[in-house]
C-alpha cells in the first residue's frame, strides 16, 4: 500500500488517493461512498462511485490460486450463482491496460459498470481480444437467484474464428460449422437468456439477433460438405474458400436461423438459408449453380443416375 488518502464524516467517505498492488494486480482509485452508516447499522441502500486506472489486474490471482502442491490437483469446484446485493448502488469507471480472468486476456478494457438492483450492467465497455476488439453493453440480473439472467448488446470486430471456438464453448454449439472454418469475423448482436447453476449459458434459453460478417475464410472437414462432396463425386467441395459475406441471423429457442443470402463457393455462386440447432441438428438448403464442364467424369456420371431418378 504506497498511498491511501481518505476522510470521511457521518455523511460521506472520501477515497482521494489510492495506490496499492495486490499480488500480480495494480490500483490507482478514488472515489466516494454515501450512507455508509445506515448501510452498515440498518441494512439501507449503499451509494459510491468509483475511479480505477491500472496497468495490470489478474483476477485469477486475486482469487486465491492455490501455490502448494495441492495446485497441481485440477479444481473441479462447480461455480455457484453470484447473487448481487440489492442494497448496493455503486458506479465504477474503469481504464485496465490488461485484465486477466480464468481463459481470458483482455486488453485496454474502457468503460464503466454500474452496480444496482440485484444487478451488474456495463456501459460503453471497449476493449481488445481474440486478435480484434469488443464494445460491450448489458449485464447480468440475480433478481431472481433461481434464474439468474444477462442481456447484452455488443459488436465483436476482426475476432480470428479459431480462438474464438476454443476460448468460448457456446459458440461450437450456436455455429458447429465454426470449428472447421478458419479466418475473421465481425459481428453486432443483441443476446439475452437464463444461465443455469452453474453460472453457464442455458443455451435453449438464448434469444437475440444480429449481423454476421466474415473476411474470406476457408472451410475444412466440416462432415455436412463432405457428404455433399461424396454424393456429387466433387472432393473439392470437402475443402471451400468463400469470399467475405455478411448474412443476418438470429437465434430463437435453441435454433439459430440464417436469413437466405447470395455467397461465391470454389468459384460458384450459390445461396445458402436455413437454420442449426444447439442440439447439433441441421436444415438448411443450398442452392449453387455449377457449370456442367465443372463435374468430372464420376460427377456427371452421378448427374446422370440423379436425373434418370428425376424423370
Amino acid at each position: 500500500l504506497n498511498t491511501l488518502q481518505l476522510a470521511f464524516n457521518p455523511q460521506l467517505v472520501a477515497l482521494t488517493a489510492l495506490n496499492a498492488k495486490l499480488g500480480k494486480s495494480d490500483f490507482n482509485a478514488s472515489g466516494t461512498l454515501e450512507n455508509f452508516l445506515p448501510y452498515a447499522l440498518k441494512d439501507e441502500t449503499i451509494k459510491g462511485s468509483l475511479q480505477l486506472n491500472s496497468t495490470s489486474i489478474d483476477l485469477n490471482d486475486m482469487m486465491g490460486a492455490e501455490t502448494t502442491s495441492a495446485a497441481a490437483t485440477p479444481d473441479t469446484t462447480k461455480m455457484s450463482v453470484v447473487e448481487i446485493p440489492g442494497n448496493i448502488d455503486f458506479t465504477i469507471n474503469a481504464s485496465i491496460g490488461t485484465l486477466a480472468y480464468q481463459n481470458y486476456t483482455m486488453k485496454n478494457v474502457n468503460g464503466g459498470i454500474v452496480i444496482k438492483d440485484k444487478a451488474v450492467r456495463m456501459k460503453d465497455v471497449t476493449l481488445q481480444m481474440m486478435d480484434g476488439s469488443m464494445k460491450l453493453n448489458g449485464g447480468y440480473s440475480s433478481a431472481d437467484p433461481k434464474k439468474p439472467s444477462i442481456d447484452f448488446a455488443m459488436g465483436l470486430k476482426d475476432w480470428d474464428i479459431q480462438k474464438t471456438v476454443t476460448t468460448f464453448n457456446t459458440v461450437e454449439k450456436m455455429a458447429p460449422i465454426a470449428k472447421n472454418t478458419t479466418g475473421k469475423f465481425s459481428v453486432d448482436m443483441t443476446v439475452a437468456g437464463l444461465l443455469d447453476q452453474q453460472m453457464s449459458p442455458i443455451v435453449n434459453s438464448l434469444n437475440g439477433a444480429g449481423k454476421l460478417n466474415t473476411s474470406k475464410i476457408t472451410i475444412n472437414g466440416f462432415p455436412a460438405f463432405n457428404k455433399i462432396a461424396d454424393a456429387l463425386k466433387m472432393p473439392s467441395w470437402k475443402k471451400l474458400d468463400i469470399p467475405s459475406m455478411n448474412p443476418s441471423f438470429k437465434f430463437v429457442n435453441g435454433r439459430v436461423f440464417i436469413d437466405p443470402f447470395d455467397v461465391t463457393i470454389n468459384g460458384f455462386k450459390s445461396k445458402i438459408g436455413g437454420s442449426n440447432g444447439f442440439d447439433q441438428t441441421i436444415d438448411y438448403t443450398v442452392f449453387s449453380d455449377i457449370p456442367r464442364a465443372s463435374f468430372g467424369g464420376a460427377a456427371n456420371a452421378a448427374l446422370d443416375n440423379l436425373l434418370s431418378a428425376a424423370n
